[in-house]
């Protein structure tokens, strides 16, 4: 959680965050943070990111391979949830994202982004459900914040 701090995540969304709890074993090549409110547990930021290491590859092909995969299943999600119910609300978009890291996709409302050996996954939970399926401004308002938020902590890495 030391990625992005509360306040940081609170000035993105708007949202009061005042828990930041981490999930990190030390062992993995993943990290990941879950931003909420002591009062709505439910509404709140997923912060996840994942990296391939040296120690993950032994030439420059396999190295490329193990980048571009960080990101495929991702891809191929997009792909495969394109059809399913709720995935074309009005306003959101699912597919490639210009601007985020060398490479990013959205679906229903999970961000993932690569930057160099860093994968990042960011996914804002809207906090009024139902005005998220009634008001297109509000899937378009959170993909932007999910993309925000991966510039910000793809930045730091």
């Amino acid at each position: 959680c030391s990625l992005l701090t509360k306040a940081e995540i609170a000035g993105i969304t708007g949202q009061t965050i005042t828990v930041a709890e981490p999930n990190d074993d030390g062992h993995s090549s993943e990290s990941g943070c879950r931003y909420t409110t002591e009062a709505n547990p439910g509404v709140g930021v997923s912060l996840d990111v994942s990296w391939v290491s040296a120690s993950d590859y032994s030439d420059p092909a396999e190295h490329a391979a193990l980048q571009k995969a960080s990101i495929g299943g991702a891809t191929l999600g997009g792909k495969l949830t394109a059809g399913m119910p709720g995935a074309s609300l009005p306003g959101l978009h699912a597919g490639p994202v210009d601007g985020v890291g060398d490479e990013a996709t959205q679906s229903m409302l999970l961000l993932t982004a690569r930057k160099g050996d860093y994968t990042g996954m960011v996914q804002v939970a809207p906090s009024d459900p139902m005005k998220f399926v009634t008001d297109s401004t509000v899937a378009i308002a959170l993909q932007e914040q999910e993309k925000t938020i991966a510039r910000k902590s793809l930045a730091k890495l």
